[in-house]
């Protein structure tokens, strides 16, 4: 019974496949056992890291830009505060 037998494909074929090589002069070698969920999950998260990564350059800022808005909606802020008017009569 070989590898590639009735049992082994049945058994195996829905998780794993053998990745053939060529070598040159036509000479076909066994190459690496593949998991397709595992394949499939690899190329999902690469497909996403791409898309996420499109993402960042057209709808991102940068961390120096966000930290640049946040210091100077913290001295508006305080502008105003030091600008308030204390009538004393408080409700």
């Amino acid at each position: 019974m070989g590898v590639f037998s009735a049992e082994a494909r049945s058994r195996d074929s829905h998780q794993y496949i053998f990745s053939v090589m060529f070598e040159s002069g036509g000479r076909v070698t066994m190459g690496n056992v593949v998991n397709f969920r595992k394949a499939r999950k690899d190329a999902k998260r690469q497909h996403d890291g791409q898309r996420a990564a499109t993402n960042r350059l057209l709808h991102g800022r940068s961390n120096a830009e966000r930290k640049l808005d946040a210091a100077r909606d913290a001295k508006a802020r305080r502008v105003l505060d030091q600008h308030r008017v204390e009538t004393g009569d408080e409700r």
